[in-house]
């Protein structure tokens, strides 16, 4: 509720020890900390619905992108930098600390919408192409594509392959 008013937000939420505070379970995460969450994964998605809301908003875009505020693996970084860091090896499967069942596509999607929050603009597309996440993204869906439908899968690229060669004809 305090994302969508516009006046409060900016007072409230677009301030640095918010967004240390909202990010330190993902910075603890990533560095394989123990953490005192009950439920890691539905705490996360929480969390990164309140940070795509942030990531929605100019001002709260220019916290994330250029203002290194949050300490991570030991030194100040930037809050884009832990959460593409974090979607990364949520899509990579790679996060030890969290269970199986933890490690949803729920949360991982949430990520992402962060992440595609950020993408959104011109600046955030500077800043962030250079962490591959477009091939991460592209990996994990041909993965799960291949994994559930493996017979459809072969059997488009057989279709595709056929109508390629005919259309060259």
């Amino acid at each position: 509720m305090l994302c969508e008013r516009t006046e409060c937000a900016a007072d409230c939420l677009y301030q640095t020890p918010v967004i240390e505070a909202l990010l330190a379970p993902v910075v603890a995460l990533l560095s394989a900390q123990p953490t005192t969450m009950g439920k890691p994964a539905a705490t996360q998605i929480l969390i990164a619905d309140i940070l795509a809301r942030i990531a929605n908003t100019d001002r709260g875009l220019a916290l994330f992108l250029y203002e290194k505020n949050l300490v991570g693996h030991g030194e100040r970084t930037f809050a884009a930098h832990i959460i593409v860091q974090f979607t990364l090896r949520l899509l990579n499967e790679a996060m030890p600390s969290l269970s199986e069942s933890d490690v949803s596509h729920t949360l991982c999607g949430a990520f992402i919408f962060v992440c595609q929050q950020m993408y959104n603009t011109c600046e955030g597309l500077q800043v962030l192409q250079t962490y591959g996440l477009h091939k991460a993204i592209a990996a994990a869906w041909k993965k799960v594509q291949l994994q559930h439908f493996p017979t459809q899968s072969y059997e488009l690229m057989v279709i595709n392959c056929t109508l390629d060669k005919q259309q060259s004809r």
